[in-house]
């Protein structure tokens, strides 16, 4: 049985190192698809979502229209760009093939100072002039100094920001994210959560002391005084002490040396 495992296990492991571009037989494949190329044109893959021809560019097994491939680079999977247009690339799936076979879709980024387009990575271009997401533009303090963070967050030298929304009032140069929760700058400390349309939406902390201040985990955090709870401060909780902790569904996620917690309220003695 082990030995089963064991070789199984190989066998994933070789494909998952195996390049998505290759040729058998003679013939260029992405995966197990045939690349229809015409007679002596010679693929060369950029990466394992790009590759390029003399004449033309492809996003896995399908051309780029209006694509040169003579210039054109991959910047990291998504995004890639030749001597005219930048472009943002991914895969979809039709519901009427079950989802079952990746399709590409692959978009001119419009207004592009192509040039000086770059991946700045987690779904992120810039210009320097502009910043997009997942190739859709949106407005930013300083598209030149634009950095994404963890968690969805970002920052310029003006200011942070989350899921592509600005944080009123966030010091950009000293942004920085702690959890998919929580962040700080010099002077503020930040809470930030998904709403049920998927935007993005951040509250400041009140009465933070943000030198302590620190994530915990399970939506709560603590300064050297103050546990709070999705941003809230939590009555009666000894920061000393304060942890989160983890278990089944129904369990306590947080104590400290006085009771236990579940989601922002005291339930029992420690």
């Amino acid at each position: 049985m082990l030995r089963a495992l064991l070789a199984l296990l190989a066998v994933f492991g070789l494909a998952a190192c195996n390049p998505p571009y290759q040729q058998k037989n003679g013939v260029w494949h992405f995966e197990d698809v045939a690349m229809d190329l015409e007679p002596g044109e010679e693929l060369v893959p950029l990466n394992k979502r790009f590759a390029k021809s003399q004449k033309r560019a492809f996003h896995r097994n399908t051309p780029i229209a209006g694509a040169e491939g003579r210039t054109f680079v991959a910047l990291d999977e998504n995004y890639a760009k030749d001597a005219r247009r930048a472009y943002w690339a991914h895969t979809y799936r039709e519901p009427i093939e079950y989802f079952l076979v990746p399709r590409s879709r692959v978009t001119p980024i419009r207004d592009a100072r192509v040039a000086a387009f770059k991946a700045l990575g987690e779904g992120y271009a810039g210009d320097g002039a502009q910043v997009w997401y997942r190739g859709t533009a949106f407005p930013v303090r300083s598209a030149a100094t634009f950095a994404p963070l963890a968690y969805g967050y970002a920052r310029d030298d003006v200011s942070g920001y989350y899921n592509r929304v600005e944080i009123a009032g966030s010091d950009g140069k000293s942004f920085r994210a702690l959890d998919p929760s929580y962040a700080v700058d010099a002077r503020q400390a930040y809470f930030s959560e998904v709403g049920s349309a998927s935007e993005g939406s951040t509250i400041a902390i009140q009465g933070v002391d943000v030198g302590s201040f620190k994530e915990v985990g399970n939506l709560y955090a603590k300064d050297a005084r103050t546990v709070f709870y999705r941003g809230q401060p939590l009555e009666g909780a000894d920061a000393t002490s304060f942890e989160a902790v983890s278990g089944d569904h129904e369990a306590p996620d947080a104590k400290d040396k006085n009771r236990s917690y579940k989601r922002g309220k005291p339930v029992a003695p420690a």
